[in-house]
Protein backbone atom coordinates (compact mmCIF):
# COMPACT_ATOMS: atom_id res chain seq x y z
CA UNK A 1 0.00 0.00 0.00
CA UNK A 2 0.70 3.62 -0.37
CA UNK A 3 2.28 5.08 2.55
CA UNK A 4 0.90 8.29 2.14
CA UNK A 5 -2.19 7.02 1.77
CA UNK A 6 -2.18 4.26 4.65
CA UNK A 7 -1.34 7.33 6.90
CA UNK A 8 -4.26 9.11 5.87
CA UNK A 9 -6.50 5.96 6.32
CA UNK A 10 -5.27 5.23 9.39
CA UNK A 11 -6.67 8.24 10.54
CA UNK A 12 -10.58 7.63 10.20
CA UNK A 13 -13.01 7.02 12.98
CA UNK A 14 -13.85 3.31 12.57
CA UNK A 15 -17.41 2.94 11.08
CA UNK A 16 -20.63 2.41 13.26
CA UNK A 17 -22.11 -1.54 13.31
CA UNK A 18 -24.89 -2.33 10.87
CA UNK A 19 -26.47 -5.69 10.82
CA UNK A 20 -28.63 -6.95 7.47
CA UNK A 21 -31.77 -9.18 7.51
CA UNK A 22 -31.20 -12.78 5.99
CA UNK A 23 -31.99 -13.55 2.47
CA UNK A 24 -32.44 -9.71 1.88
CA UNK A 25 -32.44 -8.73 -1.70
CA UNK A 26 -28.99 -8.29 -3.17
CA UNK A 27 -28.15 -4.47 -3.60
CA UNK A 28 -28.38 -2.94 -6.57
CA UNK A 29 -25.40 -1.81 -8.68
CA UNK A 30 -23.27 -4.86 -8.45
CA UNK A 31 -22.26 -8.36 -9.80
CA UNK A 32 -21.61 -10.70 -7.22
CA UNK A 33 -18.51 -12.91 -8.20
CA UNK A 34 -20.58 -15.92 -9.39
CA UNK A 35 -22.21 -13.16 -11.60
CA UNK A 36 -18.67 -11.84 -12.84
CA UNK A 37 -18.02 -15.61 -13.83
CA UNK A 38 -21.11 -16.29 -15.17
CA UNK A 39 -20.63 -12.76 -17.34
CA UNK A 40 -17.54 -13.26 -18.80
CA UNK A 41 -18.15 -17.30 -19.60
CA UNK A 42 -21.19 -16.03 -21.69
CA UNK A 43 -20.02 -12.72 -23.35
CA UNK A 44 -21.82 -12.26 -26.57
CA UNK A 45 -24.85 -14.34 -25.62
CA UNK A 46 -28.14 -12.92 -25.00
CA UNK A 47 -30.61 -14.38 -22.42
CA UNK A 48 -33.49 -13.17 -23.02
CA UNK A 49 -34.50 -10.60 -20.54
CA UNK A 50 -38.02 -9.89 -19.80
CA UNK A 51 -39.53 -6.84 -21.64
CA UNK A 52 -40.95 -5.86 -18.48
CA UNK A 53 -37.39 -6.38 -16.80
CA UNK A 54 -37.13 -8.10 -13.52
CA UNK A 55 -34.58 -10.55 -15.29
CA UNK A 56 -31.12 -11.69 -13.84
CA UNK A 57 -28.34 -11.09 -15.89
CA UNK A 58 -25.36 -12.92 -15.99
CA UNK A 59 -25.22 -13.74 -12.33
CA UNK A 60 -27.97 -12.27 -11.37
CA UNK A 61 -29.96 -12.19 -8.35
CA UNK A 62 -29.35 -15.58 -7.18
CA UNK A 63 -25.52 -15.71 -7.28
CA UNK A 64 -25.75 -12.27 -5.39
CA UNK A 65 -27.77 -13.54 -2.46
CA UNK A 66 -26.11 -12.89 1.03
CA UNK A 67 -24.59 -9.86 -0.28
CA UNK A 68 -25.73 -7.94 3.18
CA UNK A 69 -28.82 -6.14 3.66
CA UNK A 70 -29.62 -2.44 4.14
CA UNK A 71 -28.75 -0.29 7.30
CA UNK A 72 -30.27 -1.01 10.83
CA UNK A 73 -30.20 2.33 11.80
CA UNK A 74 -27.88 5.12 13.85
CA UNK A 75 -26.00 8.19 12.55
CA UNK A 76 -23.44 7.66 9.94
CA UNK A 77 -19.94 9.86 9.42
CA UNK A 78 -18.42 9.98 5.89
CA UNK A 79 -15.20 10.44 7.96
CA UNK A 80 -12.84 11.35 10.75
CA UNK A 81 -12.52 14.46 12.51
CA UNK A 82 -9.77 17.49 12.32
CA UNK A 83 -8.86 18.73 9.34
CA UNK A 84 -9.03 17.94 5.87
CA UNK A 85 -5.97 16.06 4.68
CA UNK A 86 -4.35 16.20 1.41
CA UNK A 87 -1.63 15.14 -0.81
CA UNK A 88 1.75 15.12 1.05
CA UNK A 89 0.09 15.99 4.66
CA UNK A 90 -1.04 19.56 3.26
CA UNK A 91 -4.30 20.94 3.10
CA UNK A 92 -6.65 19.93 0.22
CA UNK A 93 -6.48 21.68 -2.56
CA UNK A 94 -10.57 22.60 -2.98
CA UNK A 95 -13.10 22.15 -0.44
CA UNK A 96 -15.26 18.70 -1.11
CA UNK A 97 -18.96 19.11 -1.15
CA UNK A 98 -18.93 15.86 0.87
CA UNK A 99 -16.48 16.74 3.66
CA UNK A 100 -14.96 13.75 5.50
CA UNK A 101 -15.85 14.97 8.75
CA UNK A 102 -19.55 14.72 7.79
CA UNK A 103 -22.41 12.78 9.71
CA UNK A 104 -26.09 12.24 8.54
CA UNK A 105 -28.51 11.26 10.78
CA UNK A 106 -31.18 8.04 11.13
CA UNK A 107 -32.65 6.79 7.89
CA UNK A 108 -36.20 8.18 7.23
CA UNK A 109 -38.42 6.10 4.68
CA UNK A 110 -39.49 8.24 1.32
CA UNK A 111 -43.55 6.88 1.98
CA UNK A 112 -44.58 7.31 -1.44
CA UNK A 113 -41.51 5.19 -2.77
CA UNK A 114 -42.32 2.12 -0.20
CA UNK A 115 -44.58 -0.19 0.76
CA UNK A 116 -45.63 -3.90 1.81
CA UNK A 117 -43.46 -4.94 -1.82
CA UNK A 118 -39.51 -4.59 -1.68
CA UNK A 119 -38.15 -1.59 -3.16
CA UNK A 120 -34.12 -0.80 -4.53
CA UNK A 121 -32.82 2.11 -5.28
CA UNK A 122 -31.31 2.21 -8.75
CA UNK A 123 -30.58 5.91 -9.31
CA UNK A 124 -31.11 9.29 -8.59
CA UNK A 125 -30.53 12.72 -9.79
CA UNK A 126 -28.32 15.30 -7.63
CA UNK A 127 -31.20 17.75 -7.95
CA UNK A 128 -33.20 14.76 -6.36
CA UNK A 129 -35.89 15.25 -8.81
CA UNK A 130 -35.79 11.75 -10.97
CA UNK A 131 -35.28 8.24 -9.56
CA UNK A 132 -34.80 4.70 -10.68
CA UNK A 133 -35.94 1.85 -8.81
CA UNK A 134 -36.95 -1.64 -8.83
CA UNK A 135 -40.05 -3.06 -7.30
CA UNK A 136 -40.77 -6.82 -6.77
CA UNK A 137 -44.38 -8.38 -7.97
CA UNK A 138 -45.04 -11.73 -7.88
CA UNK A 139 -41.42 -12.81 -7.41
CA UNK A 140 -40.24 -10.57 -9.78
CA UNK A 141 -38.27 -6.97 -10.28
CA UNK A 142 -39.80 -4.28 -12.52
CA UNK A 143 -37.78 -0.93 -13.18
CA UNK A 144 -39.77 2.39 -12.22
CA UNK A 145 -38.72 5.96 -12.86
CA UNK A 146 -40.32 8.47 -10.46
CA UNK A 147 -40.38 12.27 -10.87
CA UNK A 148 -41.07 15.32 -8.39
CA UNK A 149 -41.13 18.89 -9.26
CA UNK A 150 -39.04 20.26 -5.98
CA UNK A 151 -37.46 18.33 -3.41
CA UNK A 152 -39.17 19.67 -1.15
CA UNK A 153 -42.41 17.62 -2.16
CA UNK A 154 -43.30 14.11 -2.64
CA UNK A 155 -42.39 12.25 -5.70
CA UNK A 156 -45.39 11.23 -7.96
CA UNK A 157 -46.47 7.86 -8.46
CA UNK A 158 -43.68 5.80 -9.91
CA UNK A 159 -44.15 4.98 -14.11
CA UNK A 160 -43.10 1.25 -14.88
CA UNK A 161 -40.33 1.05 -17.83
CA UNK A 162 -41.14 -1.08 -20.96
CA UNK A 163 -37.91 -2.87 -20.23
CA UNK A 164 -36.36 -3.58 -23.16
CA UNK A 165 -34.81 -7.34 -23.78
CA UNK A 166 -30.98 -8.41 -23.78
CA UNK A 167 -30.60 -5.41 -20.51
CA UNK A 168 -30.66 -6.42 -17.07
CA UNK A 169 -30.94 -3.52 -14.46
CA UNK A 170 -28.89 -5.91 -11.95
CA UNK A 171 -25.86 -4.83 -13.27
CA UNK A 172 -26.99 -1.15 -12.64
CA UNK A 173 -28.58 1.75 -14.26
CA UNK A 174 -27.38 5.42 -14.30
CA UNK A 175 -29.28 8.56 -14.90
CA UNK A 176 -28.27 11.80 -16.56
CA UNK A 177 -28.10 14.88 -14.55
CA UNK A 178 -31.52 15.90 -16.30
CA UNK A 179 -33.38 13.17 -16.02
CA UNK A 180 -34.02 12.46 -19.06
CA UNK A 181 -31.56 9.12 -20.11
CA UNK A 182 -31.08 6.24 -18.64
CA UNK A 183 -27.61 4.14 -19.22
CA UNK A 184 -28.30 0.59 -18.75
CA UNK A 185 -25.83 -2.81 -18.97
CA UNK A 186 -26.97 -6.00 -21.07
CA UNK A 187 -26.88 -9.07 -19.72
CA UNK A 188 -23.95 -10.50 -20.92
CA UNK A 189 -22.34 -6.90 -19.80
CA UNK A 190 -20.82 -6.73 -23.04
CA UNK A 191 -23.02 -3.89 -24.22
CA UNK A 192 -24.48 -0.57 -22.67
CA UNK A 193 -27.61 0.52 -23.43
CA UNK A 194 -29.58 4.02 -23.84
CA UNK A 195 -33.00 4.71 -23.22
CA UNK A 196 -34.43 8.52 -23.68
CA UNK A 197 -37.27 10.37 -23.40
CA UNK A 198 -38.40 13.46 -24.40
CA UNK A 199 -39.67 15.34 -20.91
CA UNK A 200 -40.80 14.37 -18.08
CA UNK A 201 -44.35 13.46 -18.99
CA UNK A 202 -42.99 11.43 -21.92
CA UNK A 203 -42.20 7.37 -21.79
CA UNK A 204 -38.75 6.06 -21.77
CA UNK A 205 -37.83 4.29 -25.31
CA UNK A 206 -34.79 2.46 -25.97
CA UNK A 207 -32.24 4.25 -28.39
CA UNK A 208 -31.13 1.52 -30.91
CA UNK A 209 -27.67 1.29 -31.16
CA UNK A 210 -26.76 4.65 -29.40
CA UNK A 211 -23.99 6.21 -31.18
CA UNK A 212 -23.09 7.77 -27.84
CA UNK A 213 -22.35 4.39 -26.75
CA UNK A 214 -20.87 3.29 -30.24
CA UNK A 215 -17.25 3.13 -29.21
CA UNK A 216 -17.61 1.75 -25.21
CA UNK A 217 -19.53 -1.31 -27.09
CA UNK A 218 -16.39 -2.17 -29.36
CA UNK A 219 -14.43 -2.72 -26.18
CA UNK A 220 -15.59 -5.62 -24.11
CA UNK A 221 -15.00 -8.27 -27.27
CA UNK A 222 -11.48 -6.50 -28.19
CA UNK A 223 -10.23 -6.05 -24.71
CA UNK A 224 -11.90 -8.75 -22.85
CA UNK A 225 -13.69 -7.64 -20.27
CA UNK A 226 -17.62 -6.84 -19.47
CA UNK A 227 -19.47 -3.46 -18.07
CA UNK A 228 -21.42 -3.13 -14.54
CA UNK A 229 -22.36 -0.29 -12.20
CA UNK A 230 -22.27 2.78 -15.09
CA UNK A 231 -22.65 6.04 -12.55
CA UNK A 232 -23.24 9.58 -14.72
CA UNK A 233 -21.38 12.41 -13.44
CA UNK A 234 -23.28 15.98 -12.94
CA UNK A 235 -19.94 17.02 -15.64
CA UNK A 236 -22.12 14.24 -18.25
CA UNK A 237 -18.66 11.79 -17.31
CA UNK A 238 -19.65 7.86 -17.23
CA UNK A 239 -18.08 6.09 -14.35
CA UNK A 240 -18.35 1.98 -15.20
CA UNK A 241 -16.58 -0.89 -13.77
CA UNK A 242 -14.67 -3.22 -16.29
CA UNK A 243 -14.55 -6.81 -15.12
CA UNK A 244 -12.08 -8.87 -16.84
CA UNK A 245 -10.90 -12.37 -16.67
CA UNK A 246 -7.39 -10.72 -14.45
CA UNK A 247 -9.07 -7.36 -12.71
CA UNK A 248 -11.58 -5.25 -12.20
CA UNK A 249 -11.41 -2.24 -12.42
CA UNK A 250 -13.55 1.36 -11.98
CA UNK A 251 -12.81 3.63 -15.41
CA UNK A 252 -14.06 6.62 -16.18
CA UNK A 253 -15.35 7.87 -20.05
CA UNK A 254 -16.41 11.32 -20.76
CA UNK A 255 -17.87 12.43 -23.69
CA UNK A 256 -16.84 14.77 -26.61
CA UNK A 257 -18.56 17.81 -27.98
CA UNK A 258 -20.74 15.39 -30.22
CA UNK A 259 -21.78 13.34 -27.18
CA UNK A 260 -19.75 10.63 -28.21
CA UNK A 261 -17.92 8.49 -25.34
CA UNK A 262 -14.22 8.52 -25.30
CA UNK A 263 -10.94 5.94 -24.51
CA UNK A 264 -11.85 5.09 -20.67
CA UNK A 265 -9.16 5.62 -18.01
CA UNK A 266 -8.59 4.35 -14.89
CA UNK A 267 -9.90 6.29 -12.10
CA UNK A 268 -7.33 5.31 -9.86
CA UNK A 269 -5.16 2.50 -11.18
CA UNK A 270 -3.61 2.00 -6.88
CA UNK A 271 -6.91 1.55 -5.01
CA UNK A 272 -10.22 0.75 -7.51
CA UNK A 273 -7.76 -1.80 -9.53
CA UNK A 274 -8.74 -5.50 -8.00
CA UNK A 275 -9.36 -8.97 -8.77
CA UNK A 276 -12.67 -10.25 -10.03
CA UNK A 277 -13.60 -12.06 -6.96
CA UNK A 278 -13.48 -8.67 -5.19
CA UNK A 279 -14.96 -5.90 -7.54
CA UNK A 280 -16.04 -2.71 -6.88
CA UNK A 281 -19.03 -0.60 -7.93
CA UNK A 282 -19.76 3.29 -7.89
CA UNK A 283 -22.92 3.62 -6.84
CA UNK A 284 -23.13 7.47 -6.21
CA UNK A 285 -20.78 10.71 -6.91
CA UNK A 286 -20.15 14.13 -5.27
CA UNK A 287 -21.53 16.85 -7.95
CA UNK A 288 -18.01 17.78 -7.88
CA UNK A 289 -16.17 14.19 -8.63
CA UNK A 290 -14.41 14.53 -4.96
CA UNK A 291 -16.20 12.16 -3.56
CA UNK A 292 -17.03 8.45 -4.13
CA UNK A 293 -19.49 6.18 -3.09
CA UNK A 294 -18.24 2.68 -3.92
CA UNK A 295 -19.74 -0.94 -2.96
CA UNK A 296 -17.00 -3.38 -2.08
CA UNK A 297 -18.20 -6.95 -2.95
CA UNK A 298 -15.51 -8.64 -0.95
CA UNK A 299 -17.26 -6.89 2.45
CA UNK A 300 -20.43 -6.69 1.33
CA UNK A 301 -20.23 -2.55 2.50
CA UNK A 302 -20.28 0.22 1.18
CA UNK A 303 -17.16 2.59 0.74
CA UNK A 304 -16.45 6.17 0.71
CA UNK A 305 -12.92 7.72 -1.26
CA UNK A 306 -11.84 11.43 -1.77
CA UNK A 307 -9.34 12.99 -3.84
CA UNK A 308 -8.26 16.78 -4.35
CA UNK A 309 -8.89 17.04 -8.06
CA UNK A 310 -11.31 15.50 -11.20
CA UNK A 311 -8.74 12.76 -12.37
CA UNK A 312 -6.26 12.52 -9.57
CA UNK A 313 -5.77 9.76 -6.94
CA UNK A 314 -7.76 8.88 -3.67
CA UNK A 315 -6.09 10.79 -0.90
CA UNK A 316 -8.20 9.07 1.82
CA UNK A 317 -11.18 5.80 1.69
CA UNK A 318 -13.34 4.52 4.32
CA UNK A 319 -15.38 1.66 4.86
CA UNK A 320 -19.32 3.26 6.41
CA UNK A 321 -20.99 0.46 6.96
CA UNK A 322 -23.41 -1.62 4.87
CA UNK A 323 -25.48 1.09 2.63
CA UNK A 324 -27.11 -0.75 -0.34
CA UNK A 325 -27.49 1.65 -3.45
CA UNK A 326 -26.20 4.60 -1.50
CA UNK A 327 -26.10 7.70 -3.58
CA UNK A 328 -26.02 11.36 -2.58
CA UNK A 329 -27.90 14.89 -3.75
CA UNK A 330 -26.21 17.71 -5.22
CA UNK A 331 -24.71 19.74 -1.87
CA UNK A 332 -24.39 16.41 -0.03
CA UNK A 333 -27.08 17.46 2.39
CA UNK A 334 -28.53 14.33 1.93
CA UNK A 335 -28.39 10.76 1.30
CA UNK A 336 -30.29 8.29 -0.19
CA UNK A 337 -30.27 4.13 0.19
CA UNK A 338 -31.92 0.94 0.22
CA UNK A 339 -33.03 -0.18 3.73
CA UNK A 340 -35.10 -3.24 5.69
CA UNK A 341 -38.21 -2.10 6.41
CA UNK A 342 -40.65 -3.92 8.87
CA UNK A 343 -41.13 -6.78 6.27
CA UNK A 344 -39.66 -5.63 3.09
CA UNK A 345 -36.65 -3.45 1.77
CA UNK A 346 -37.53 0.28 1.05
CA UNK A 347 -36.16 3.44 0.38
CA UNK A 348 -35.11 6.00 2.53
CA UNK A 349 -33.24 9.06 2.96
CA UNK A 350 -30.14 10.36 5.47
CA UNK A 351 -30.05 14.28 6.35
CA UNK A 352 -27.11 15.54 7.45
CA UNK A 353 -26.60 16.86 10.75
Amino acid sequence: MNRAFALIALGFLAPLGCSSKDGAPPPPKSVGAGGVAGALATAGTSTGASAQGGAGGAGGAASQAGMGGALAGGAIGLGGSGAEVGLGGGPAMVAPKCPRKAVFGDPVVVAELSGTRDEQLLAMTSDELTLALRRKRNGRWYVYVADRASASVPFDAPVGLDWPQRFSETAGVALSRDGLKLTLVSDTGTELGLMTRVDKSTEFALVDAAPSLAFLNRLPSTAGFVYSSPTLADSGQMYVTELGAARSVVVASRPNSSGVFGTPSDVDSYSLVSDTATPLATTGLSSDELTLLLWNELSGESVAAWREYVGGPLVAWMPIGTLPGLTVNADCTRLYLTVDGTASTDIAVRTRK
